[in-house]
């Protein structure tokens, strides 16, 4: 969006540097050239096509030089020229805007083309070039800045992931100690429990004994025994 914004701005320049020039045939090739060169850029999205797309805008540049005409639209092509530019791949780019300085002062001094339309050629492919530099810049840095969200993302998930396991792990955790609890009480009732049974049983061993006379007691005291025995094995 944004270069389609820049262009259309770049278009406008254009169309108003190249005023008051003869519109005949030469003119509205360079105009459609120019249009479908700079469009064909915007929807290039293969390597080879990217490629093609800035053969396409040195192409122009260099029909600027020979033909006139293409003079007025040349920013058009500085404009995705410089969106590629590279440092390792600067010197072509240099070279063809060397030549094209070279071509604005053999038509200012043939008096070619007017001296308004040179001139704002020259102004509007300086400004094309640094405005497209500029959103190259601004490109990188969304781009910077969508990793950036985006790595945020990955670790806000994984620090949720990493919450809820630790709060799944406290909870196996609480309900491990309250088993442990369950079962130590269980036990201290059960070693309880066994230790006043034990000592029933004892008594009643020993009131057996005691009335040892009495069998129809001692019975009694012998079956309650029995009991007891049973209920601690």
């Amino acid at each position: 969006m944004n270069r389609l914004f820049d262009k259309s701005i770049v278009l406008a320049c254009c169309i108003a540097a190249a005023m008051g020039l003869a519109v005949d045939a030469r003119l509205v090739a360079a105009f459609c050239l120019g249009v479908i060169a700079t469009s064909a850029s915007e929807v290039a999205r293969e390597e080879h096509a990217h490629r093609a797309s800035e053969a396409a805008s040195y192409a122009y540049i260099i029909a600027a030089v020979f033909v006139p005409p293409f003079m007025p639209f040349a920013p058009l092509a500085f404009y995705d020229i410089a969106r590629r530019v590279r440092r390792e791949r600067i010197w072509p780019a240099l070279a063809i805007g060397a030549v094209f300085v070279c071509a604005l002062v053999a038509d200012l001094r043939g008096g070619v083309l007017t001296t308004r339309t040179l001139l704002l050629t020259a102004i509007l492919s300086i400004a094309a070039t640094l405005l497209s530099l500029r959103t190259a810049q601004l490109e990188r840095e969304q781009k910077r800045m969508r990793r950036a969200r985006d790595k945020l993302q990955e670790r806000a998930l994984a620090l949720e992931a990493r919450n809820r396991d630790l709060a799944d792990r406290q909870d196996y955790e609480v309900e491990l100690a309250t088993l442990a609890e369950r079962t130590r009480i269980a036990r201290e009732i059960h070693d309880n429990v066994g230790h006043q049974l034990t000592r029933a049983s004892l008594q009643t061993e020993a009131l057996r004994v005691v009335h040892a006379d009495e069998p129809g007691v001692a019975a009694d005291f012998a079956d309650v025994k029995r009991t007891v025995d049973e209920a601690l094995q």
